[in-house]
């Protein structure tokens, strides 16, 4: 046996099982490396988006907190929970209630809505990306979604809450002005045959005809016809249809405002109030599905849906929704 061959191919079996071993060896370094410096990436980026939320919300929910609660509480102290509709009218007419006091309060309120919808607006350009790396694509739809809501929110308060109490005012001091009230009104209508068209056509017939046919205050001006043709009536407004029904409404909506004025604020007031809850709440619920978002970030690995976490967050255990009003 030639042992110098032996010894060489020992030597290169050797060799190769070195290098093999070593190969694997650097691989395995340079595989870990790289896992590592990618762990490393997305723990920096997770961090820097936990931030991005966490800034997010302490801007939102300071002014939703701080002011927009508070501008809200403005308009609602003016009446206490459980008052009649006879005692409202009363604090009206007495002039504990101030229709410009009312307006100038609301007004204040949807100054304060809009820039938080300005900002959750602008906060989309790095919060849906967010929601899109974590894989939450129910959630991308829900934040566009609620976003959306609270834009709609803000046009209907504005349009269709503070503006038609403007109007009303309006109407009531045109009225006034005219020594139209009840018995002038009934007097034109019943003075002719085409006694209606007649008072449609004044001056101040065309200005209760542009409250009936503004379709923003169908959420009031309904209230006018029975629930059995709100329908046909709202479909008449869009069509700007001079149908009998939106002449006794127009001829309603007048002697309303010119016999009973106080309770027509008492409705409107009412329904502004109502808007503002509904919007209060809108916000306040963006606000707990951002603070759900933040959880998942700050605890990756709890296993939790983030649709758990935000129903969980929505609970009377956490934020009460709907149970408290901060």
């Amino acid at each position: 046996m030639d042992l110098a061959n032996v010894q060489l191919g020992f030597d290169i079996a050797t060799s190769v099982t070195i290098v093999g071993a070593a190969a694997t060896f650097v691989w395995e370094q340079r595989r870990k490396a790289m896992f590592e410096r990618k762990q490393g990436i997305n723990e920096y980026t997770t961090s820097i988006a936990a931030d991005k939320i966490q800034q997010t919300i302490n801007s939102v929910s300071s002014v939703f907190v701080h002011q927009l609660v508070d501008a809200s509480q403005n308009v609602e102290r003016h009446f206490s929970r459980g008052m009649s509709k006879e005692e409202i009218c009363s604090r009206i007419k007495e002039g504990h209630i101030k229709v410009d006091d009312v307006i100038a309060e609301s007004d204040k309120f949807l100054s304060i809505y809009g820039e938080l919808l300005e900002t959750l607006s602008a906060s989309r350009y790095s919060i849906l990306p967010l929601l899109d790396a974590l894989g939450q694509n129910e959630f991308i739809a829900a934040y566009k979604n609620d976003i959306d809501d609270i834009r709609t929110h803000y046009n209907n308060l504005g349009s269709g809450g503070i503006y038609l109490l403007r109007e009303i005012q309006s109407l009531r001091i045109g009225l006034t002005e005219a020594n139209m009230d009840r018995a002038a009104i009934e007097k034109v209508i019943n003075g002719a045959d085409d006694g209606a068209v007649t008072f449609i056509r004044s001056d101040i017939g065309r200005r209760v005809m542009s409250i009936v046919f503004d379709a923003d205050y169908l959420i009031w001006t309904k209230s006018f016809v029975p629930d059995d043709e709100e329908e046909s009536f709202a479909q008449a407004v869009k069509d700007r249809d001079i149908t009998p029904r939106v002449v006794n409404v127009a001829i309603g909506l007048s002697i309303k405002v010119a016999e009973d004025v106080e309770d027509a604020y008492r409705q409107i007031i009412t329904l502004i109030g109502s808007m503002m809850q509904s919007s209060r709440r809108e916000v306040k619920d963006v606000i707990c599905n951002l603070s759900s978002v933040y959880f998942q970030l700050l605890s990756r690995n709890s296993g939790e849906e983030l649709s758990h976490t935000a129903a969980r967050y929505k609970s009377k255990e956490y934020f009460a929704l709907d149970e408290e009003i901060r």
